[in-house]
């Protein structure tokens, strides 16, 4: 029974749900100056594995862990809730932010991606130099 539930259900499963319904765990902070998106994404090895998007007030993050094969090691896999697989998570951010000062690190599997507002807010007045 054990064999069959590792051979074929969570197979399964992991195709029908590889990364969770909704994707890595966000947290969305804002100081004064900035607005910090915190997503939980434990397993990532590889910078390539990980992609961030910012336009307007959405951030993008899209990645893929890979599962790493636990028979490699020589241990047969009883039970897992690890997420595994590609996943993508759109989060919409409190104010926009200016696309080009945007700064993301991963570290302990926590990714902290900090953007500056923009402080030029629909309808403000921007001066033109004529030289």
């Amino acid at each position: 029974m054990n064999h069959f539930f590792q051979e074929q259900v969570l197979p399964m499963l992991h195709k029908l749900m590889p990364y969770g319904e909704l994707g890595p765990r966000v947290e969305v902070r804002q100081t004064p100056d900035a607005v910090v998106v915190l997503a939980e994404i434990p397993g990532l090895k590889h910078p390539e594995h990980l992609d961030v998007r910012v336009q307007g007030t959405m951030i993008t993050i899209r990645g893929e862990v890979i599962r790493e094969d636990p028979e490699a090691e020589g241990h047969d896999l009883f039970y897992t809730e690890r997420m595994y697989g590609r996943f993508s998570r759109s989060v919409p951010l409190p104010v926009a932010v200016v696309p080009d000062r945007v700064v993301a690190k991963y570290e302990d599997g926590m990714l902290r991606v900090t953007m500056q507002k923009d402080t030029l807010q629909p309808g403000t007045h921007v001066p033109v130099d004529f030289s």
